[in-house]
This record gives structure tokens, C-alpha cells and sequence, in this order.
């Protein structure tokens, strides 16, 4: 239906649809549910561009055993290190349970 190698070059039937049919928008929002991205209007046409994922911040969980504070970026490294389950100290991240081999939760950075 939609050709996304041709969406921002003129008078290809791609570019019609979304440019100069009557149902310009529709096709428009259409193709953004496919291909993901938006459209940017330059003068009267309009130019798609597809969206770069913004870069995830790493949280750093703070957990707490025997007054002793361990700053956590890499949850699968801590657990190794501490001889931890990862899913019992996720279930402590979400409140399912108090503590584990008497690691308790304080907060996210």
C-alpha cells in the first residue's frame, strides 16, 4: 500500500497520497502507524521522518542490608557478586516482599 522509500520523494504515487489526496491525513496517520515516525509540514507538503529512540537513563536502585548502603546500576552483576536471586529481589523492588537474604529496597536514583 504505503512505500516508505518513497515517501519524501515528489510525485511518486506514495508521495500523492500523502501530500495532495483528499485523504492526505488519514493516509498520513496511517503510515505513521506502520512505519512509526511523523510528519514534519515544509511549506505545503509534508516530509516524514522517522523517530531515533532516545537513550535510556540507567536507574540506580539503592538497597540496604545491616546499615551498609549498596548503589546498584547492573542488577544482574549485584546478584552474582552477592550470591542473589534477581527475581526475589525484583519482588523487594515492587513490594512483594520486605527484604531478601536481608536486602531491603530504599529508593530509585
Amino acid at each position: 500500500m504505503f512505500n516508505p522509500e518513497q515517501v519524501n520523494k515528489k510525485n511518486t504515487r506514495t508521495w500523492v497520497k500523502m501530500n495532495e489526496d483528499s485523504r492526505s491525513k488519514s493516509n498520513r496517520d496511517q503510515f505513521c502507524k506502520i512505519y512509526g515516525g511523523e510528519f514534519k509540514q515544509i511549506g505545503r507538503n509534508f516530509n516524514w521522518e522517522e523517530l531515533k529512540p532516545e537513550k535510556e537513563e540507567k536507574r540506580i536502585m539503592v538497597f540496604e542490608r545491616e546499615g551498609e548502603i549498596f548503589e546498584v546500576d547492573n542488577v544482574m552483576e549485584f546478584c552474582r557478586e552477592h550470591n542473589l536471586t534477581k527475581s526475589a529481589l525484583y519482588e523487594v523492588v515492587t513490594g512483594k516482599r520486605k527484604h531478601h537474604k536481608k536486602f531491603k529496597f530504599v529508593t530509585k536514583k
